[in-house]
């Protein structure tokens, strides 16, 4: 909580990457998801440009 109040919090990964999304999305939704929808994932969350 000390962290959240200085209000200097940092992610610990800043963009975790095409291969670790996937393995992310596969992992809950604990199907195989295919890697054609990484790009799109990754867009939705803000990790890359529209």
């Amino acid at each position: 909580m000390k962290l959240f109040a200085q209000g200097n919090a940092q992610p610990a990964i800043a963009d975790p990457g095409d291969e670790l999304i996937l393995k992310m999305m596969r992992g809950c939704l604990g199907e195989n998801v295919a890697s054609e929808y990484v790009p799109l994932m990754r867009e939705q969350m803000g990790f890359v440009p529209r």
